[in-house]
């Protein structure tokens, strides 16, 4: 009889046990999903913030708002040598190729002249540029 209620105890112990490891990884894989949330949602802020220094130039702007985007463009690939965004137009004033440090920026944008600027995002499949500005393109109206 004594052998028969040692044995109940020691497996009420296991089943404990196996009780706490449970609960234990139920809250280790609740919290890692917590923290890859965060991670994620830094990851789309990060992307907001990279994209928002380019977005308020898109549609149709000035030759000035065209010059300024030049300058945020050459900042942002000194910035960011990983995430370099490409500018490129229909006309030779634009002839940035793909950041090259020793690329010529045109500067001969008419105050008065009009220019649609179109941004071009990276897709999943380019990690580097997943959801970001990859090109910008300038052209004349």
């Amino acid at each position: 009889m004594e052998n028969a209620s040692k044995a109940l105890i020691i497996a009420g112990a296991i089943l404990l046990s196996i009780a706490i490891i449970g609960i234990g990884m139920f809250v280790f894989n609740r919290a890692a999903s917590t923290t890859q949330g965060s991670v994620e949602q830094l990851d789309v802020l990060e992307r907001e913030a990279f994209n928002g220094q380019f977005t308020g130039f898109e549609g149709r702007v000035k030759g000035t708002e065209v010059r300024s985007l030049v300058n945020k463009v050459i900042a942002s690939n000194a910035a960011y040598p990983d995430r370099k965004v490409e500018i490129t137009g229909d006309n030779k004033w634009v002839t940035m190729g793909s950041g090259d440090a020793n690329a010529e920026y045109g500067t001969d944008f008419a105050n008065s002249r009009s220019y649609t600027v179109t941004l071009t995002y990276g897709n999943a499949s380019d990690t580097a540029y997943n959801g970001i500005v990859k090109s910008i393109k300038v052209e004349g109206i």
